[in-house]
């Protein structure tokens, strides 16, 4: 079954919103191991898992982006980075989803 793209984009901007309100209300207050916990990572690589390399990268770019404007950072290079934290497990789901002989690795 195939979600059509304005579901999907829908769907990934409220993920988007729910996120990083969760983040910034309550997942910043958390100390594990003497440093603050961070949601972002998880999300972003669960979309371009579920999503694919480039839905997730442009999801990680976006909500990094409204992170850093909603904690009043200045953005840059974790925007960057946040953006290929998703580019890694999306690109390989959808390697793990084709066949073997069709997915060669360069």
């Amino acid at each position: 079954m195939r979600v059509a793209v304005g579901q999907l984009v829908l769907r990934l901007v409220l993920v988007g919103i729910f996120t990083v309100l969760l983040q910034v209300s309550a997942v910043t207050q958390l100390q594990l191991f003497g440093t603050n916990a961070d949601l972002m990572p998880l999300v972003i690589a669960a979309v371009g898992l579920l999503a694919g390399s480039i839905a997730g990268a442009c999801f990680g770019f976006a909500v990094g982006l409204f992170l850093d404007l909603a904690l009043v950072q200045t953005s840059g290079c974790p925007r960057w980075c946040t953006s290929r934290s998703a580019t890694g497990p999306g690109a390989s789901a959808s390697c793990a989803t084709r066949r073997a002989r069709s997915c060669r690795w360069r």
